[in-house]
């Protein structure tokens, strides 16, 4: 009997585990939704050259071609993802300036290190224009954004994505300053803020991120402390699925042994 119960216990924990886990993506998303986003770009795409946009305005980007075309079908934590090697990659919005409150959130995963990184940015060339930067400056590491051709800036305190892990990074304009989360909380401010322009995500030149890219979304407001950290709370954990896989493996030892023990009873 305490095998059975063993077996029975090992089974309904895997299931939860199972059921939570495909509930999380659904999570997020709904968070999302409620949220009633622009632009939200999901990235899952494998094929063709569209980047669906999934919130109201339906500014469907276009993944970039031959050289600066990001490799896709990678890995996120709420489906797939956009990986981009700092050179060139790009997905082209060609949205129009947002002016007064906007948020831009990402969840993405910094893989390398470069002086320079874009996330989405206006037009080359144009004036006036902003850029948010995943880095600003060699050697720093520190999240910023740039007013073209007039200033680049920084968080105060520095804001800094680590390397080979999944973060979630929220830029927030409000009251005509700029705010910074990282993973939930607020990281760092500056009195200084740009109008979001969303020309392109990436670079066709030289200043592409050197990241994996699971999200992008874009709302024309300025999302509170707690609204962002609830979409936090609805990103799935990194570890989840591989402890799904090392669970269903232990019900199926499990089961065997109990079957095992079945057998040679009836015997």
């Amino acid at each position: 009997m305490k095998s059975n119960c063993a077996c029975l216990a090992i089974a309904a924990s895997i299931i939860v585990v199972c059921d939570v886990i495909a509930a999380q993506p659904t999570t997020w998303d709904s968070a999302i939704a409620a949220s009633n986003p622009l632009n939200w770009y999901r990235l899952d795409e494998t094929t063709g050259s569209a980047a669906v946009d999934y919130g109201t305005q339906g500014l469907t980007g276009t993944y970039g071609s031959g050289i600066h075309a990001p490799a896709r079908g990678a890995a996120g934590l709420v489906g797939g993802a956009a990986e981009f090697d700092g050179d060139r990659k790009n997905i082209f919005l060609g949205g129009s300036s947002r002016d007064g409150d906007w948020t831009a959130e990402f969840i993405l995963k910094k893989t390398g290190t470069k002086s320079s990184a874009e996330l989405l940015r206006g037009a080359p060339l144009e004036y006036p224009s902003s850029h948010l930067k995943l880095e600003q400056y060699p050697n720093t590491g520190q999240v910023g954004f740039t007013e073209s051709f007039i200033v680049d800036r920084v968080f105060s305190p520095a804001v800094v994505a680590p390397l080979h892990q999944f973060v979630h990074l929220v830029y927030v304009r409000d009251n005509g300053g700029m705010k910074a989360y990282l993973n939930g909380s607020l990281a760092g401010t500056s009195g200084s803020s740009v109008s979001l322009y969303r020309y392109q995500f990436g670079d066709t030149e030289s200043e592409s991120p050197i990241a994996v890219v699971d999200e992008i979304v874009v709302y024309g407001r300025a999302l509170p402390a707690a609204e962002i950290a609830g979409h936090f709370r609805a990103i799935p954990e990194p570890g989840s699925l591989v402890q799904a896989l090392f669970g269903l493996s232990l019900f199926a030892g499990a089961r065997r042994n109990c079957l095992t023990r079945r057998v040679g009873r009836v015997e």
